[in-house]
Parts: C-alpha cells; sequence; structure tokens
C-alpha cells in the first residue's frame, strides 16, 4: 500500500549514509555467519541467534563497539520486515 512504501522510504531516510554502508556490512556478514551455520530462515530472528552471531564475531576479534553495531543493523532489518524486535520473541530469561 501507499503507507507500506512511505513507511519504508522513512525508515530508510532516517539513517545517515555512513549507518547504511556500516549495516550493508554487518547484514553480509550476518548473511554469511548463517550460511555458514546452516540457518535457513534467520528471519524473524530470536535473541538466541543474536547471542550466537555475537559469540562469532567476538571469536574473530571484533571489537565490542563494532559488534554492537553489527547486532544493531541486524535489529534494524528486522523491524524493516514488520517483524518485532529479536528479545520480544526470546525465550531467554535475561
Amino acid at each position: 500500500t501507499n503507507l507500506d512504501a512511505s513507511f519504508h522510504q522513512y525508515f530508510h531516510d532516517g539513517l545517515a549514509p555512513s549507518t547504511h554502508r556500516s549495516y550493508d556490512s554487518a547484514l553480509r556478514r550476518f548473511s554469511q555467519f548463517c550460511t555458514d551455520f546452516n540457518v535457513l530462515s534467520p528471519f524473524p530472528v530470536t535473541e538466541k541467534l543474536l547471542c550466537y552471531f555475537a559469540t562469532a564475531l567476538a571469536n574473530d576479534g571484533l571489537a565490542p563497539q563494532t559488534i554492537k553495531s553489527y547486532l544493531s543493523a541486524v535489529r534494524s532489518m528486522q523491524l524493516s520486515l514488520g517483524l518485532p524486535p529479536p528479545r520480544d520473541q526470546s525465550p531467554c530469561p535475561f
């Protein structure tokens, strides 16, 4: 619908070009992670999957701030797909 198109445009325009570049890189990394670990349908993403992704990034030596940015990118993608935030779908108690 027209509102859907407007929403996606505003959502997209709300991020700086540098953030888009950062998020694109993060989402490529997330996609590769999912391929490597045979996660066929990552969305809607769960908090558990994000925890595993963060662990893999830490094991690869990424800085905590970079990991935080990568997780934000995945969360942003989930929201742009019209899905609830990952934590809303988590069975994890923390």
